[in-house]
């Protein structure tokens, strides 16, 4: 029997472009229909243009309709939902916009079902993975990037993470249904937060982190509808609050060297300041010389402070998990494709 495929959809304001993409990812199925079979599910996010009704009435797209404009992850999570109870063995979320080419699923879909069925692991997009001047990417989107990237790593404790806010992912039922069921203390956002929050999870459920570099498709009728500008600070937040979390996990509630590094730090600098403050400031405000053992202990912490922060960052970034690259031969007939339309 074939494996089942979802493709999940989010929709809100893609008139123009949601029919093409559906033409596509059956076109792209239509390729490999002797190793799987695919089903769409197309979530309306109470899309104010009714984008939905353009799908040609022939193609077998399953529409699923929200009453009020709940955001693109709560729309991606419904059609979760969908793929999970018609027993699909792995889904795929792709964007109602177009910028992500459908005609990778033809290599996406294989390599999902070659996993073992028993491996978590989340397969994302990077439009980052190698420089490429054919890919005219928003100027905003590249300083945002810039920006979040190195703090989302330090979050995630993942190398060579790139482009955390892309929207192109896939996984197997198994890590859907634990992403979906299990509480780790994170939760996965509903509006912008959606990719973010999901790698988070992600990560806190010790997933494989698999990522292919992919151009996306900013063609001239794609419009953006998210405001890129106010969205820095807030995703800044989430960042590092997150990286408290995985710290508290980590290194307070499991046990290890990093712990022990940690704490040495904490206790040094407890005592610098301590005795900077009881000791040394009042003794120096008196016009008194400060002991040679007080200054000698002082300096000492200060010294073994440095050391420990030092050495936990370096434990920290040599724990990290590397991010696996898989490189599918459509990138490079999209990288020409690019390069004759620049």
């Amino acid at each position: 029997m074939k494996p089942i495929i979802g493709i999940v959809i989010p929709c809100y304001k893609a008139n123009g472009l949601i029919n093409s993409v559906i033409e596509k990812i059956i076109n792209t199925s239509n390729k490999i229909n002797d190793i799987a079979k695919i089903k769409i599910y197309l979530i309306n996010d109470c899309c104010p243009n009714n984008s939905w009704r353009e799908v040609d009435e022939k193609f077998d797209v399953k529409i699923i309709h929200h009453s009020k404009n709940l955001g693109v992850g709560f729309a991606s999570k419904s059609g979760f939902y969908a793929a999970l109870k018609d027993n699909c063995n792995a889904v795929v979320k792709v964007d109602a916009d177009g910028q992500h080419p459908p005609e990778y699923l033809a290599e996406i879909i294989p390599f999902l079902i070659l996993r073992p069925y028993n491996e978590m692991f989340l397969l994302k997009g990077s439009r980052y993975c190698f420089r490429n001047r054919f890919t005219k990417i928003p100027i905003m989107r590249r300083m945002g990037s810039l920006i979040l990237e190195p703090v989302a790593r330090v979050g995630l404790n993942c190398r060579g993470l790139t482009d955390i806010a892309n929207g192109f992912i896939a996984t197997n039922s198994l890590t859907l249904n634990y992403l979906l069921s299990i509480n780790t203390n994170t939760q996965i956002f509903s509006r912008y937060l959606f990719e973010s929050s999901f790698l988070e999870k992600s990560c806190s459920l010790k997933c494989q982190i698999y990522q292919f570099p992919m151009a996306a498709n900013y063609g001239k009728k794609w419009i953006s509808s998210m405001e890129s500008n106010k969205m820095i600070f807030p995703i800044l937040s989430f960042w590092f609050k997150t990286i408290c979390r995985r710290i508290f996990n980590q290194y307070l509630f499991n046990l290890n060297l990093g712990t022990l590094l940690l704490s040495t730090f904490f206790l040094a600098i407890s005592y610098v300041i301590y005795t900077f403050f009881y000791t040394i400031s009042p003794s120096i405000s008196s016009g008194i010389f400060v002991s040679a053992g007080i200054a000698a202990s002082f300096t000492s912490m200060i010294t073994i402070s440095l050391i420990c922060l030092c050495l936990f960052f370096f434990y920290d970034y040599t724990s990290g998990k590397r991010i696996k690259i898989v490189n599918f031969r459509y990138y490079l007939e999209d990288i020409l494709l690019a390069k004759v339309n620049d």
